[in-house]
C-alpha cells in the first residue's frame, strides 16, 4: 500500500498507530499482573499481602512485622497483616531493631526513637531550644557586631561555611550561625580554650549541629571549604594563632573572603596595627590585592579563580561535544574533598540515562526528576533548586541533554521552552520558546547549546525513547541569551540530533535532506574510483556505493544562520555495526569535524574481541570547507572523545589530523605498541577527559592518569551512572550521585568531589594493559603482592604479580606475564600499607611493602623460542618488615642453578627492620627463562621473602640455545614412532614415607590437602623400557589419562635415575632427580593428556620420570593396571 504524501494524514496515522501500540502494551501488562496475582494466591507461601508506603526498612518478629517509611513507623500483625499501630517520626526510618520488648528506630534526621507498650511518659522527648550565648563584654559584642556587618557585606545571600581561626569565647561562631546563617568550623591550637568554647556552645543547645570546634592544626580541615574566614582571637586579643600559609588553602576560590583584625567599634586596647593586618593578608597570596580600612586595623581579601581551573558546560563538556574539559589543574593522584547531597532520592534512575550535570565558576548544576539543583562545587552547600513542570529528559545516550551553562546563566529545556536561571540565585531571567512560525502542539525543544552568548535549540516531534522521531529534529534556531532576541531559524528534514555542534562562530549539523544535484555530485565522486577496478572488485565497489549511508553535512553562521557550506558525506559504518550500534554523532574541535558512532554501552566485549567492531568508522572533515581529511576503520567500542590533537576511541587513540594510531613503548619489550586503556568489570556510559586524565566507570568509579600511564585506577565503593557524570571542572572532579535504582552493593550513594592531593598522599594503583607479545624482555620490573601497577620517579613501570584480577572477557587485551612461583611450604603474598610502613633506604616504599613469603623457586619467562639469548642485570629487592630480632630469615640465592650469594639475612644486611636492600647480579646468561632460587637454611626461623625483581637486558649472547622443555623443537614428521606402555609406576607420599602405592588402578599427584607439603603431599614415578625401540630415539611425549576432576596446575616432570623397583621405592628411598624435561599445567576433567618432553640421548635403556606437584590442586591419573595406562610415544631414526 502506498504511503500517503499528505503530512497531516501521515502524522495522524502515526499517532493512531502509537495509541494502538500503547493500549496493546497496557493490556498485556494488566494481563501479566493479573496472572501473577493469581499465581501468588495459589501458593501457600503467601499468607497475606497489604499495600504500604513504608519502603525504607523492614524487620519481623514472631508476632509483629515492623516497617519504616518517610516520617512514620508502622506495626503489622504477622498473622494477618492488619495494622496494629502507627507512630510519626522526624525524617525517614533508616534502621529498625527489636530488643527487650522495645522497638528502636534510627532516622536520617539524626534522631533515635524507642517505642514500647503502654502510655508514653511525659518527658519522652525533651526539646532543647537554642538559648542566647552567655557571657562576653560590651566591647567584645561591639567587635562581633562589626565583624558580622562585614561578613554580611561579603556574603549578602548568606549560607555556606565560616572558618573561625583562633578562639576566645566562641560567641563569634554562635553569632555567625544565628545572624549569617553559616555552618561554622572553629579551630584553635589551645586544648583548654577548645574545651571552654565547646562547653559554652553546648549550653546553648546548638553545638554539634551547625557549629563544630576542633583542636589542633589546620591540616585536618578540607581545602576550599570556607566562604568566609574570621578570627575571634584576632578580634579580642590582636593575635591569629595560625600562619597565613596555614589558612590560605582553606579559602573558597571565586569569592571566599578572609576578614582579619578589629573593625571600627572594636576594643582599641587590643588592636593589631594596620600594618600587621595588611602584612598578614598579603602573605595569604590569594592572587587578589587585600583591602584595608586605612589606619583601622581591619582588612579583607577575596580569593579569585584557581589557576588552570576549567569548566564542563554541556552534555559532552563543550558546545563542540568533545567530551573534554579545558581543566588543566586537575592531576592525579586524587583524594576526597567533600561528599554529601544530593543523594539518590531526587535523582533520575540510572537506567533512564538522565542528562549529565554541568559545572563552571564554582557551581554545579544537576538535573533530577523535574527539578534543577544548584550546589557549591567547593564545599557541597546547596545554593538553590528550581522545580519545573515538564518532561524529564531520558535516554540521553541517544537524544540530546536538556541543560547547558555559561557565565550568563544555567539553561534548562523542557517541553517547548527553555529557561535561563541566574546561576547564583536560581531566579528565572529568560524564557525562550520554540519560534511560533514552526511550533506545533506536540513540538519539543530537543537540542540545547550555548556558544558566544547565543542559545541554540532544535525542534523535535518527540523525545519518547525508542520512537524513530526522537532521533531527529526538524529545525534549528538561535536566540541571544541575555536579550532573548530571536536570531534565525534553519528548517531541515531529519537533522541527526547528536550531530549538532558549535564552535568558533559556526553551527554544524547533519541532515537527511539533500538535493538531487548534491547527491549526483557525490555519486560522481564515488564512481570516479571504479575505472581502476575490474571483475569482482568492481562489483563489490558498486554494491558499496549503492548501499552507502549518505547524509548532508551543513555549516551555518552562528549569528545569522546563513549557510556557509554543505556537503554530502558518506557515513557508512559509523553506526549500524553489531550490537550497541549507536547514533551518528559529530564533534567540533579546532577547525576539525569528527564523525563517529555514539554507542554508550560497554557490555559488548565478546563482539569487540570477535572483530565485529573492526569496521567502525572514524571520519574527520575540514570545518572551514567540508573537505574530507581522512577516514578509517577504527575498531572502537563506545562514543569517542577529542582530547587536544588526539581522538580517544576506546580502547585506542588516533591522531586528529592524520588518523595515525597512537603508540607507546611496551613496558617489557621496549617496542612500539598501540596505546590502549582497558576498563574491566561491568560498565556502560561514556568517557570524560582532561589533558591529564580520563574518567569512566570500570566496575566502580575509575580514572586513567595519562601522565603516569600506569593503568586504570579505581575509587571503589561507588559506581557512576549510565551516561557521563564524572565532571572535571573548577580544578576538581565532581561525581554527582547517579546510582539511583541500582541494586548492586555499592556502599557510597552520594555526591563525591575529588581533588588533586600530591605525591605525599599518592595511594593510587593502576591496572595496566597493552596488546602485543611480552617477550623478549628488554626491561621488566615486578612488584610482588602489590594491589596494582605503579611508576617510579625514573618512569619505570612496576608490574604487580600476581596480576590484578580483572575480567575473563578481556584477557586477550591484558598484559599477561608467565611466571612460576614455588616453595617448600605454602607460598603466600603479603601487603602492608606503604604510607604507614616508612621503608628506609628507598624512595619506593611501596615496592618493599608487599611481596612473596615462603618463596623458594621463581621462574620468569624472559626470551621466546625465536629470540636471541641475552645478558641481563638482575636485581632482587628485599626488606624485613617484622620487628623480631630472634626469628630471622637466612637463605642462599641462586641464579640459573648457581649459588650467587650465601647466608643472606635481610635484616642483618640492612642493619635494621623496614629498610630496603637490593642484591644486583650482572651478566646473567638467559636463554629462555630466568630461574631464581631462595634456599632457606635448616636453622632459619622464617621462610624467604621477595618484594621485587628487576630484569634489565644489557647485551646479546652468541651461545647456542640448549634444548628446552618449554620451547621444544618441532615434532618430527615422516619418521616412525612407537608407543610404549609403562613397565613400572608408583606413588610415594609424605603421609607414608616408607610405603608406596604401586598396584592401584589410579595414581594421585598432589601438593597437599590444605597447603603445600602437608601430609597429603605425593609424587609419581614412571618407568619405560626403551630397549624395544627399533632405532635411535629422537623425540618423546608422555600420554596420561585423567580419571576424575581436572587440575588448574599439575606440576613438573623430571628425568631420574632408573635404579628403583616398583615394589621398593618409597618417599624415604627415592632415586636421584635429574633435569626437568617437561611441565604439566592445566588439565581438564577426564581429559587425555599429551605432553612433549625434551629428550637427552644418554644411551639409557630404561627411561624413568618423576612427576612432582607444584600446586595443591591434585589430580588422579590412570596407572599401568588401568584401562588407560601411562604411555610414552617415541619417534626414532631407523637403524
Amino acid at each position: 500500500m502506498e504511503e500517503s504524501k499528505d503530512p497531516k494524514e501521515r502524522n495522524g496515522k502515526n499517532v493512531a498507530n502509537l495509541k494502538k501500540e500503547i493500549l496493546k502494551q497496557a493490556g498485556a501488562l494488566k494481563a501479566m499482573l493479573a496472572e501473577e496475582e493469581a499465581h501468588e494466591a495459589s501458593l501457600d507461601a503467601v499468607r497475606w499481602k497489604t499495600p504500604i508506603e513504608a519502603y525504607s526498612s523492614l524487620i519481623a518478629t514472631r508476632d509483629v512485622v515492623f516497617a519504616g517509611g518517610q516520617e512514620f513507623v508502622v506495626a503489622l500483625s504477622a498473622e494477618h497483616g492488619k495494622e496494629l499501630w502507627r507512630a510519626p517520626i522526624h525524617g525517614k526510618a533508616a534502621g529498625l531493631a527489636v530488643a527487650g520488648g522495645k522497638l528502636l528506630v534510627s532516622s536520617d534526621s539524626g534522631r533515635i526513637y524507642c517505642f514500647g507498650t503502654g502510655e508514653a511518659p511525659e518527658d519522652a522527648v525533651v526539646p532543647q531550644a537554642p538559648s542566647k550565648f552567655a557571657g562576653g563584654t560590651d566591647a567584645q559584642r561591639a567587635g562581633i557586631a562589626g565583624v558580622l556587618h562585614e561578613v554580611t557585606k561579603a556574603l549578602p545571600r548568606g549560607g555556606g561555611y565560616a572558618l573561625v581561626a583562633g578562639l576566645e569565647t566562641g560567641e563569634l561562631a554562635w553569632e555567625l550561625m544565628h545572624k549569617a546563617g553559616l555552618k561554622v568550623i572553629a579551630i584553635d591550637p589551645d586544648a583548654q580554650v577548645v574545651a571552654k568554647v565547646r562547653k559554652a556552645l553546648g549550653a546553648t543547645g546548638v553545638y554539634g549541629s551547625s557549629i563544630h570546634v576542633l583542636h589542633g592544626a589546620t591540616e585536618q580541615l578540607p581545602n576550599y571549604f570556607a566562604n568566609v574566614v574570621v578570627s575571634e582571637s584576632a578580634l579580642f586579643s590582636g593575635k591569629v594563632p595560625y600562619e597565613p600559609e596555614e589558612i590560605a588553602s582553606k579559602v573558597r576560590p571565586l569569592g571566599g573572603t578572609v576578614l582579619i583584625g578589629q573593625p571600627p567599634g572594636s576594643d582599641p586596647r587590643v588592636a593589631m596595627s594596620a600594618d600587621d593586618v595588611k602584612m598578614w593578608l598579603d602573605r595569604l597570596k590569594l592572587g587578589v590585592p587585600a583591602e584595608s580600612a586605612g589606619d583601622v586595623p581591619w582588612g579583607s581579601v577575596s580569593r579569585g579563580a584557581l589557576n588552570g581551573a576549567g569548566s564542563w558546560t554541556h552534555q559532552y563538556g563543550t558546545s563542540g561535544n568533545t567530551g573534554f574539559s579545558n581543566e588543566k589543574r586537575l592531576t592525579a593522584p586524587l583524594g576526597v574533598l567533600w561528599y554529601g547531597a544530593p543523594g539518590p532520592t531526587e535523582m533520575i534512575n540510572r537506567h533512564s540515562q538522565g542528562t549529565p550535570p554541568v559545572s563552571l565558576d564554582g557551581r554545579m548544576f544537576i538535573v533530577g526528576e523535574n527539578v534543577l539543583l544548584a550546589y557549591d562545587a567547593y564545599n557541597g552547600s546547596k545554593l538553590w533548586e528550581a522545580s519545573y513542570e515538564g518532561q524529564t529528559r531520558y535516554r540521553t545516550q541517544s537524544v540530546p541533554g536538556n541543560i547547558a551553562a555559561d557565565r550568563n546563566g544555567a539553561f534548562l529545556a523542557t517541553k517547548n521552552v527553555c529557561y535561563r536561571f541566574h546561576p547564583e540565585t536560581g531566579e528565572v531571567l529568560n524564557l525562550f520558546e520554540i519560534p511560533k512560525g514552526i511550533r506545533k502542539a506536540s513540538s519539543t525543544w530537543s537540542y540545547l547549546g550555548i556558544h558566544d552568548g547565543i542559545v541554540i535549540g532544535s525542534m523535535s516531534a518527540s523525545l519518547i525513547p525508542g520512537s524513530g522521531r526522537s532521533r531527529y529534529s526538524k529545525a534549528l534556531f538561535a536566540y541571544e541569551a541575555v536579550s532573548g532576541k530571536h536570531l534565525w531559524t534553519y528548517m531541515g528534514d531529519s537533522i541527526s540530533q547528536m550531530t549538532i555542534a558549535a564552535g568558533d562562530g559556526r553551527v554544524f549539523l547533519v541532515d537527511g535532506r539533500m538535493t538531487t544535484e548534491q547527491l549526483e555530485e557525490r555519486l560522481k565522486q564515488d564512481r570516479s574510483h571504479l575505472a581502476k577496478l575490474t571483475g569482482t572488485a568492481r562489483e563489490k565497489a558498486e554494491k558499496r556505493i549503492k548501499a552507502a549511508d549518505r547524509k548532508l553535512a551543513v555549516a551555518l553562521d552562528l549569528k545569522t544562520g546563513n549557510e556557509l557550506w554543505s556537503k554530502v558525506l558518506d557515513f557508512t559504518n559509523c553506526t549500524g555495526l553489531s550490537r550497541g550500534a549507536g547514533e551518528l554523532m559529530m564533534m567540533y574541535h579546532d577547525q576539525a569535524l569528527i564523525f563517529a558512532g555514539a554507542s554508550g554501552n560497554g557490555h559488548y566485549w565478546k563482539q569487540f574481541l570477535a572483530g565485529e567492531f573492526k569496521q567502525r568508522k572514524l571520519a574527520v572533515v575540514d570545518a572551514s570547507t567540508g573537505r574530507e581529511l581522512w577516514h578509517k576503520d577504527a575498531n572502537y567500542r563506545i562514543r569517542p572523545l577529542v582530547m587536544g590533537e588526539t581522538i580517544v576511541a576506546e580502547p585506542w587513540a588516533y591522531d586528529l589530523r592524520t588518523g595515525k594510531q597512537k603508540t607507546r613503548r611496551h613496558p617489557t619489550t621496549g617496542e612500539e605498541s598501540p596505546w590502549e586503556f582497558l576498563r574491566m568489570g561491568h560498565h556502560c556510559g561514556h568517557v570524560s577527559a582532561t589533558e591529564n586524565l580520563l574518567f569512566f566507570r570500570s566496575g566502580s568509579t575509575a580514572y586513567y592518569d595519562l601522565k603516569s600511564d600506569a593503568g586504570v585506577s579505581h575509587f571503589s565503593g561507588m559506581r557512576t551512572g549510565c551516561t557521563i557524570n564524572m565532571i572535571p571542572a573548577n580544578g576538581l572532579l565532581h561525581i554527582p550521585e547517579a546510582s539511583a535504582g541500582c541494586q548492586c552493593l555499592f556502599a557510597i550513594q552520594s555526591t563525591v568531589t575529588l581533588e588533586p592531593v600530591g605525591e605525599e598522599r599518592d595511594r593510587a594503583w593502576g591496572i595496566f594493559a597493552t596488546p602485543g607479545p611480552v617477550l623478549p624482555v628488554k626491561h621488566l620490573h615486578l612488584n610482588f603482592g602489590a594491589p596494582g601497577d605503579r611508576r617510579d620517579h625514573d618512569g619505570n613501570l612496576w608490574l604487580s604479580y600476581p596480576r590484578p584480577r580483572s575480567d575473563s572477557r578481556i584477557a586477550p587485551l591484558e598484559l599477561n606475564l608467565d611466571l612460576e612461583v614455588n616453595g617448600s611450604e605454602s607460598t603466600t603474598t603479603y601487603m602492608r600499607t606503604a604510607e604507614t610502613r616508612n621503608i628506609k633506604g628507598t624512595d619506593k616504599s611501596w615496592v618493599y611493602s608487599s611481596g612473596y613469603e615462603g618463596i623458594e623457586k621463581l621462574g620468569v619467562a624472559v626470551i621466546g623460542p625465536d629470540h636471541k639469548a641475552g645478558l641481563y642485570t638482575v636485581r632482587l629487592h628485599f626488606a624485613e618488615l617484622e620487628e623480631s630480632e630472634k626469628e630471622l630469615r637466612k637463605f642462599d640465592i641462586s641464579l640459573q642453578g648457581k649459588v650467587v650469594e650465601k647466608d643472606l639475612e635481610p635484616r642483618t644486611a640492612a642493619g635494621s627492620p623496614r629498610k630496603a636492600i637490593v642484591r644486583e647480579f650482572k651478566d646473567v646468561e638467559i636463554f629462555e627463562w630466568l630461574e631464581i632460587g631462595l634456599t632457606p637454611h635448616a636453622d632459619s626461623a622464617r621462610s624467604p621473602t621477595l618484594a621485587g625483581l628487576q630484569i634489565i637486558r644489557t647485551g646479546d649472547l652468541s651461545k647456542p640455545k640448549p634444548i628446552s622443555y618449554r620451547y621444544p623443537p618441532e615434532w618430527p614428521k615422516d619418521k616412525p614412532e612407537i608407543v610404549l606402555k609403562a613397565v613400572a609406576d608408583s606413588r610415594v607420599s609424605l603421609k607414608e614415607k616408607d610405603r608406596n602405592e604401586a598396584s592401584n588402578e589410579n595414581l594421585t599427584i598432589d601438593g597437599g590437602a590444605d597447603s603445600m607439603n602437608d601430609s597429603a603431599y605425593s609424587m609419581l614415578y614412571l618407568k619405560f623400557d626403551l630397549s624395544g625401540v627399533p632405532g635411535q630415539p629422537v623425540a618423546m611425549k608422555l600420554r596420561l589419562k585423567c580419571l576424575g576432576a581436572g587440575s588448574r596446575k599439575v606440576g613438573d616432570i623430571y628425568q631420574t635415575e632408573s635404579d628403583w623397583e616398583e615394589s621398593g621405592i618409597t618417599f624415604n628411598k627415592q632415586p636421584q632427580r635429574g633435569v626437568r624435561v617437561g611441565r604439566i599445567g592445566k588439565v581438564g576433567e577426564k581429559a587425555r593428556l599429551e605432553k612433549r618432553l625434551i629428550f637427552i640421548d644418554d644411551g639409557v635403556e630404561e627411561f624413568s620420570l618423576l612427576l612432582q606437584p607444584t600446586s595443591t590442586d591434585g589430580i588422579r591419573f590412570g596407572s599401568r593396571e588401568s584401562k588407560t595406562p601411562p604411555e610414552l610415544v617415541v619417534v626414532y631414526e631407523p637403524e
